[in-house]
C-alpha cells in the first residue's frame, strides 16, 4: 500500500488552480498532497513501530482512503 501511495503521486504537480500546469500533466493542491504525504508517513511508522495489529490495519485503511482522495483530486492542467 505504501508503494502504491508513492506511485500515485509520481509526476503530479502541486498547483493552486492548475493554470500553471500543462494540459498534458496532472496536478493537485498542496493540501491534497500534504494529506497523502501524512498518511504515507503514518503508515510507514505503523509498519515499524505499531504495537498492535489494529494500529497497522487502521494506518493501512487511512492510507487507502488518502490514495482514493488523491487520485480523485488529480486534474489535468489548463495551461495550453
Amino acid at each position: 500500500a505504501i508503494t502504491a501511495a508513492n506511485a500515485a503521486k509520481a509526476s503530479v504537480v502541486i498547483s493552486a488552480d492548475g493554470t500553471d500546469v500543462p494540459a498534458t500533466s496532472k496536478w493537485v493542491t498542496q493540501a491534497v498532497n500534504d494529506a497523502l504525504v501524512n498518511a504515507i508517513t503514518t503508515a510507514t511508522t505503523a509498519k515499524t513501530a505499531a504495537t498492535t495489529a489494529q494500529q497497522v490495519t487502521d494506518a493501512a485503511a487511512a492510507l487507502d482512503a488518502a490514495v482514493v482522495t488523491y487520485s480523485t483530486a488529480k486534474a489535468d492542467g489548463t495551461q495550453p
